[in-house]
């Protein structure tokens, strides 16, 4: 599965999986919105995976937020352990 970013009233919902194919389009998306929003909440509760590289964009968005004077609010983090 893809990703899908969805605006639900100004949180921006996360669906699918947040993992090499996707995550350097997320990280410019997001870090383009910064330019405009003084404060964006990301919503990870549909992500079914993510890899070290969606780890390192949610970073690097974080750390862009932080050197230009904005926030980055994340809710809904699931923890699913993989059997």
């Amino acid at each position: 599965m893809g990703l899908e970013i969805v605006d639900k009233y100004g949180v921006f919902v996360i669906k699918g999986n947040l993992d090499g194919q996707n995550s350097k389009p997320f990280k410019i998306y997001f870090e383009y919105l910064l330019d405009f929003l003084d404060s964006i909440s990301i919503n990870l509760e549909r992500v079914d995976s993510m890899d070290i590289s969606g780890v390192y964009a949610l970073e690097s968005i974080s750390r862009t937020a932080l050197m230009r004077g904005k926030k980055i609010i994340l809710k809904g983090i699931n923890l699913k352990q993989r059997s």
